[in-house]
């Protein structure tokens, strides 16, 4: 993905309330990327309505015992489900189907959680209040939710319906961005003729995490990129570009490079339309709170999972030509150019990329 561009990364170029709320995020640098061992819960005494989290396994050190739903308002819980740091929309709800066809039900059920009806809430769920100014307007695509629900393990309660489901998934959004309200404030962003408002910054956001493939670096990575806002420059997000290709190559093509989309931040000015994928609270305060630096330029390289940056483009090439050479010499030069379709900005398992 390193183009010969000023702004190529390389030279080719819950509920409403809870009672005590609590992230907790268990950070497993992951090559592949494909499991993300990232959570997202709630701990404390009893509380209605509530999603259930599951404190077993890795997650039991975040809570202080099970999670229940203890009042008389209080249903059974149904089926689990996660919702994974770095996927999409499109990724959650086909991992849902494909579990739910493996134990396919005798009748069609109509509040089964899938794509289908995911769209159906998209197309017809309107949240009211202020709280919810952060979601955008009724529309039947997926993308509406895209970035929009916080990751991490979920239990969808008794005879609950997908449009209650996705409404307490954006109150528990809410409730996140309450939290995050300690970061700068919207117009001292200083980016000329934007905004800055809470969905632009989770636009940012979910770019910031896909970018940081290899869980880190989050800082750095949301520095460049609103030095280039301030800047008026394009973002030259390879990720992002991904999102609309629909596939993963190590190095992009100049071709692919060239797609008509509102996504392809190397052709137009600022933000794409939507977030890319789920996020982080790590790529989210990398946002909120960011961080002084001149750096503009920055390269993943894939063999290391180490983010390079650069405050000047020639350091940048440099960069970009070391970790390209470091690719060569680990997976071979046929696969630089290798088209992995379904992937998104990631290896196959195992990290190898001539699988």
């Amino acid at each position: 993905m390193w183009i010969k561009s000023i702004f190529a990364r390389s030279a080719k170029a819950l509920p409403a309330r809870f009672a005590q709320p609590s992230f907790a995020r268990l950070a497993q640098p992951s090559f592949a990327r494909l499991a993300p061992a990232a959570f997202a819960g709630a701990r404390g005494p009893a509380f209605a309505g509530v999603l259930a989290i599951l404190c077993s396994g890795p997650l039991a050190m975040a809570c202080d015992g099970p999670a229940v739903v203890a009042d008389e308002e209080s249903r059974p819980v149904g089926d689990s489900f996660e919702i994974r740091i770095g996927e999409r929309v499109r990724d959650w709800c086909e991992r849902l189907e494909a579990r739910q066809a493996q134990n396919p039900p005798a009748a069609v059920d109509e509040q089964a959680l899938n794509c289908a009806t995911i769209r159906r809430a998209a197309a017809t769920l309107q949240p009211v209040g202020p709280r919810f100014d952060f979601v955008p307007a009724p529309d039947d695509r997926l993308n509406r939710f895209e970035g929009l629900f916080v990751p991490g393990r979920y239990s969808r309660l008794a005879g609950e319906s997908v449009n209650d489901l996705v409404l307490r998934l954006l109150e528990a959004t809410a409730d996140r961005l309450e939290r995050k309200r300690d970061g700068i404030a919207s117009a001292d962003y200083n980016i000329p003729g934007l905004e800055f408002n809470a969905y632009r910054q989770m636009i940012l956001a979910s770019i910031v995490e896909k970018e940081a493939a290899s869980n880190r670096g989050y800082e750095g990575v949301a520095a460049v990129f609103l030095n280039r806002l301030r800047d008026n420059e394009v973002l030259g997000s390879c990720p992002t570009v991904e999102y609309a290709l629909g596939y993963h190559r190590p190095f992009l093509l100049f071709k692919d490079l060239e797609l008509k989309s509102p996504y392809n931040v190397y052709k137009r000015r600022g933000l794409p339309p939507t977030p890319i994928a789920f996020f982080s609270d790590e790529a989210f305060a990398a946002v909120r709170n960011p961080i002084d630096s001149a750096a503009y330029f920055f390269v993943y390289d894939w063999t290391t999972g180490d983010l390079i940056f650069a405050d000047d483009y020639g350091a940048h090439k440099r960069n970009a030509k070391g970790a390209r050479e470091r690719f060569i010499a680990k997976f071979g030069k046929e696969t630089i150019y290798k088209k992995y379709d379904g992937l998104f900005y990631e290896l196959p398992a195992g990290g190898t990329a001539a699988d």
